[in-house]
């Protein structure tokens, strides 16, 4: 195997890594059928942090997240119908609308909100005002937006409906491109991406009402920030003869070795060479991977 060559590296590292992967994999699927959600989850992670591309971890992963969301939406709706049973109308509705959020296809939720409509008869302002600051405590933003909504088709002049609909908006909002930019976290190297993500951070921090999980996602934004900020060393290996460049970065010329510093993100490295077709290799820097040397080589003669 030549030690440059990036795909026969894998190879070798992945036939390497083969029995602990399969080890864990046979685990998982044993905490999956015990219903050991917690447990096999962990282990096909672990499966797929030595082999990211192992397919049965991949769709094991897949399955267990599913059941863990399914078992979640089971023992809310339970929740919810026993709520019912027991008169209490306002933790049954809470109980569906966090349903409704964990599996918005089901129609199951409605099925049981209706219930809980046709219950209460007539919709109280105050049990729906509860039902909002409970929901507001809990940062249940859109739960929020549709509470709130819901008071003002009871009564349109509600001044506190109106400015909690406006307050809980702004807040799914914000929820929305903090949740967005967490997910993309390769984009915050883009200058103004981080630039838009730093003012945003900026602004939750000095803001008077930051519960926990605005402060989970600013602290996990802050975190992300420092990475994109933090460049990597990056090995390339040419021919000396191919001329290396960079999108973004800028022409490199010809070498046989070279460590560039980049920023985590997505990179495109183009080779060209009198007579060669040209090369194009994309590659991704991040710290939570083992940078193999980017080989960008013109071998094939026109």
């Amino acid at each position: 195997i030549t030690p440059s060559h990036a795909g026969a590296m894998a190879g070798y590292q992945r036939t390497k890594n083969l029995e602990a992967v399969l080890r864990l994999v046979d685990q998982g699927l044993e905490y999956e059928e015990d219903l050991e959600i917690e447990a096999a989850l962990s282990s096909f992670e672990q499966a797929l942090a030595l082999d990211p591309v192992w397919q049965p971890a991949l769709d094991g992963l897949v399955r267990v997240k599913a059941t863990s969301i399914k078992i979640e939406f089971d023992t809310r709706m339970t929740e919810g119908f026993e709520s019912i049973a027991a008169g209490d109308y306002f933790a049954a509705r809470a109980a569906f609308r966090v349903a409704q959020q964990l599996i918005p296809s089901s129609t199951e939720p409605a099925d049981g909100l209706l219930q809980v409509d046709q219950g209460l008869h007539l919709k109280d302002i105050n049990t729906l005002e509860r039902e909002a600051q409970a929901l507001e405590m809990d940062e249940h933003w859109d739960a929020v937006v549709q509470t709130y909504e819901e008071l003002l088709k009871v009564d349109a002049t509600l001044s506190f409906a109106r400015e909690g609909l406006q307050r809980a908006r702004e807040m799914s909002a914000l929820h929305a491109r903090l949740d967005k930019l967490i997910e993309e976290p390769d984009r915050l190297s883009v200058p103004s991406v981080m630039q838009d993500a730093t003012t945003l951070l900026v602004g939750i921090t000095i803001r008077p009402d930051v519960g926990p999980r605005l402060t989970e996602q600013r602290d996990e934004l802050s975190r992300l920030l420092k990475r994109a900020a933090t460049p990597l060393t990056v090995p390339l290996v040419s021919d000396n003869v191919t001329d290396v460049t960079i999108y973004r970065i800028g022409r490199l010329g010809n070498f046989m070795r070279k460590e560039v510093n980049l920023r985590p993100g997505t990179y495109v490295a183009v080779g060209s060479r009198p007579g060669f077709r040209d090369v194009r290799r994309e590659f991704r820097v991040a710290p939570e991977i083992e940078m193999q040397p980017v080989v960008v080589q013109c071998e094939e003669q026109i």
